[in-house]
């Protein structure tokens, strides 16, 4: 039986995520990692999709919405969102909301206007994501024999998020553990008599550059955009380094080696002698299987995607993606396959421009309204519910959770937030105060620096006062 509930749905997790991760970033993404590799040539926009694209049927998920809660008045709202705009951001802000029970537009402001996203573009690569592949998806890395009995090659399989140590069923960072995998590894090849042994690494999964050539030199050089790998031992962080709240924790150069590395390591532990240093070697389709592990479910890794706007993550989940839609696992390919799969999910992507799979470049283009309706379609679809049932919530968790803190507003908005330099966005679910639940994108892309604070001023204050209002008018 199909239970009708209450509009407080749209904020319940809220409080059961007051925990939260803390983010304090100026980049609206989690501490990521420095590195000096230059930036690649140009890969250049992604491909058109070609052909006639099957549109996926839907499950719905089994709630409804509170029929009774009173519909905001589109004048009122209008008014609301004209006065939450800075002076010095008219023309610069787009604004488009929704009602979620009946999907009557309540506002509509540049509705159609493509904005640079920023990291809303999170939530095209991590939903399509989970439409193709699952919610319970695992990424598998792998041992292999390679070309004698005494050669060992670990497969990077798309796990970034490997421990150093023993596999942790219970961790995110750390569900697959190299030292899991130096163990069963070490195991098989006692059976078979081998007591020395040469490792190599596999991490040609990806494709193209590693770094976008859109990015900025900023964002790279302060280590919020780093290189995209198909295996890291957590992220590929400093071991050494503490970590920093405020800044990005620097990675390794090579942090696929460091894999490779740390599982010598763990090998000459077990009592093996490695031969020679860890050197890179493409594994064969046919290779035998010595050890693996897996990651953390899909589900997992993307809600953790959302909740803190982690780059790293964003950009594997979107070039897998591209693998399991079988096109190259680049970024052209990862921007080809979401724009595929929102194609699939019946979106009409003429107007959006998708360059990568967290937001970082500032050629994307996204319209407020295809934000609005990909929320309106993943609060009704069992399968992707669950991501933006745990977008950060304001004043609670994730990158919201030092915003719109005031206690008419704290647990009720609810959204993905973007943030480059003089750009912001925001995209999610308000609870009004009659508890009607809205959906919402703004978005702001003035492209002056010293506009950037305004933008998050103006989305604030025109989220606030949703959450704030009965808007009933007169």
């Amino acid at each position: 039986m199909r239970k009708k509930t209450q509009i407080a749905i749209a904020c319940g997790a809220a409080v059961a995520l007051v925990g939260g991760y803390l983010v304090g970033d100026a980049y609206d993404v989690v501490p990521g990692f420095l590195t000096v590799k230059p930036a690649p040539g140009d890969p250049g926009a992604p491909a058109e999709a070609s052909g006639a694209i099957e549109v996926k049927p839907r499950v719905v998920p089994d709630f409804e919405f509170d029929e009774d809660a009173p519909v905001p008045d589109t004048q009122a709202v209008a008014d609301l969102v004209r006065d939450g705009i800075e002076p010095d951001l008219n023309g610069d802000v787009s604004v488009y909301v929704t009602d979620a029970l009946t999907g009557d537009v309540i506002a509509d402001t540049g509705a159609d206007h493509a904005r640079i996203p920023a990291s809303t573009t999170k939530l095209i690569s991590g939903l399509t994501a989970l439409d193709a592949m699952g919610p319970e998806k695992t990424f598998t890395t792998e041992v292999v024999k390679g070309d004698d009995s005494s050669e060992v090659i670990i497969v990077g399989g798309g796990d970034i998020l490997l421990g150093e140590g023993d596999s942790d069923p219970e961790a995110l960072s750390g569900r697959g553990g190299v030292g899991t995998l130096a163990k069963e590894t070490a195991r098989q090849l006692e059976l078979q008599g081998v007591s020395d042994v040469s490792v190599r690494i596999d991490d040609s999964l990806f494709s193209g550059p590693e770094l976008h050539s859109s990015w900025s030199n900023s964002l790279m050089n302060e280590g919020w955009a780093t290189p995209v790998v198909p295996m890291a031992i957590d992220q590929g962080k400093l071991r050494e380094e503490p970590q920093n709240e405020w800044y990005p924790t620097p990675v390794y150069d090579d942090s696929a080696k460091d894999v490779g590395e740390v599982f010598a390591e763990a090998l000459e532990d077990q009592g093996f002698t490695v031969k020679g240093s860890v050197e890179r070697k493409t594994a064969s389709s046919n290779a035998t299987r010595l050890a693996a592990v897996e990651s953390a479910s899909l589900r997992e890794i993307v809600r953790q995607t959302l909740l803190v706007s982690d780059n790293a993550l964003a950009e594997v989940v979107a070039r897998l993606l591209a693998i399991e839609l079988d096109l190259p696992g680049s970024f052209e390919g990862a921007a080809t396959a979401m724009d595929k799969q929102m194609q699939r999910l019946g979106f009409d992507t003429t107007n959006m421009v998708l360059i990568d799979g967290s937001g970082l470049s500032e050629d994307a283009r996204i319209t407020p309204k295809t934000l609005v309706d990909l929320v309106d379609y993943a609060y009704n679809d069992s399968t992707l519910r669950d991501a933006v049932a745990h977008l950060p919530t304001a004043g609670f968790s994730g990158t919201l959770d030092d915003r719109m803190m005031d206690a008419g507003v704290a647990g009720l908005v609810r959204g993905k937030t973007g943030s480059l330099t003089g750009i912001r966005s925001l995209a999610g679910t308000v609870v009004t105060q009659d508890q009607r639940v809205l959906f919402y994108a703004i978005m702001a892309d003035p492209g002056k620096s010293e506009a950037g604070w305004n933008a998050q001023v103006s989305i604030d204050n025109i989220a606030s006062a949703l959450a704030e209002c009965g808007c009933q008018g007169t």
